[in-house]
This record gives structure tokens, sequence and C-alpha cells, in this order.
């Protein structure tokens, strides 16, 4: 009988590679056709420190444009206030940044919800139902300060550049570092191109476009 083999465990810091492989990558290709922007990232990137490369990797691939700061616990960053000081400073985050009310109550959990704003009587109400109730009976500048000071958030700057990398490294919109990933646990090998600009996808901005 064969005993399945477990796959392999990636190796730490794997995150942070796989992003400064992408962005080296579209760099050497590309160089010619990116924006402002487009190259700030790629700059400020490369001066932060390993952690803070670390925790702004994270930023940028997890699931939303901002994240609770509760939810930042990571093994390789072990000062979080320190490194999120870090990014603000490099221009690549920032603590609490002004949103929309309704993207900061999705931050929060029903439950969460329930017992900060305390709907009277409606406490049986689905996520969404509970967050039009909220905002229709709440102060949205006391909805912001109650958050803010409970549930701190971070925002990863340069998300819109990031998508251009993505798209000039891959050739398309729906690949993104999970590839990587994919590809380091032995799934799926891809073939390997030459990083030149002869071989690169697009030849102009507005194929970027």
């Amino acid at each position: 009988m064969s005993v399945p083999v477990p796959p392999p465990e990636l190796p730490l810091g794997y995150h942070v590679e796989n992003l400064s492989t992408l962005l080296q990558g579209v760099m050497d290709q590309y160089a010619d056709l990116l924006n402002g922007d487009e190259l700030q990232l790629y700059e400020r990137f490369n001066t932060l420190s390993a952690s803070a490369k670390s925790l702004y990797c994270r930023l940028l691939t997890r699931q939303g444009t901002i994240l609770r700061q509760d939810k930042l616990n990571y093994v390789d960053v072990p000062d979080l206030d320190g490194i999120l000081a870090e990014l603000e400073q490099a221009g690549l985050g920032k603590r609490n940044h002004p949103v929309a009310t309704e993207e900061l109550l999705n931050l929060l959990t029903r439950p969460e919800l329930i017992e900060n704003f305390r709907p009277q009587g409606r406490s049986k109400l689905k996520k969404p139902e509970l967050i039009k109730l909220i905002l229709a009976t709440h102060n949205e500048g006391a909805i912001h300060e109650c958050i803010q000071s409970r549930f701190p958030y971070v925002e990863a700057h340069f998300q819109i550049a990031f998508e251009t990398y993505k798209l000039c490294f891959f050739g398309n919109s729906y690949q993104d570092l999970t590839e990587f990933v994919i590809s380091e646990l032995g799934h799926v090998q891809y073939e390997r191109y030459s990083l030149c600009r002869e071989t690169r996808y697009f030849q102009t901005r507005e194929q970027i476009e």
C-alpha cells in the first residue's frame, strides 16, 4: 500500500521572494513603459526591511483593500507597530485612512456589529441588512470613530500599480502570485521564458491600458 507523500513545505519568506521576482521581472522588461506610480512601487519596496517587505506583500495579496490590524499576526513581523510605521514612512501604507463607511462596517463580523452598534430588536438580521440599518440610524462620524479606535485598520498603497505589474508579468489579468505557490508545490510546471524586452507581452503603454 502506497503512503501519500506530503507536499513540500514552502520556504520561509517565499512570498517576499515571489513578489521581488515579479517586480524585478517587470522592471527588466517594461521600465520604459511604466508610469510614475509603478516606478515608485519598485523603488520604495526595495528600501524596506525584510519584515516590512513581508508585511507589505501580505497587505497587497490578501483580499480587500483595507485590513484590520488585529488580523495581521505573523512570525516574521514581530514588531507590527514599528513595521507599520516603516510602511507609512516609505509611503507604502496608511493606518486608518479615510474610506467609505460601508466598507468600514464590512470589516466587522456580524456579532461585532451587534455588540458595538446595538441595533434595537434587529439582532436577527443578516449582516448586509444589519449594515444598512446601522448606516440609516447612526452618525457616520461616530461610526468611523468607533471602528478606528476599536478596530484600527491599514491600507496598502500602490494597489493599482501592482495590478499593472501582474498584468505585465503574466500577460493577463487573472493570474497572480498564487501561481508561484502552485508551481513551487509541484502541482503545475510553468514554462520559463526569457525576461527581456524582445519577448515581452506588450510593446506600448496603450496595449497595457
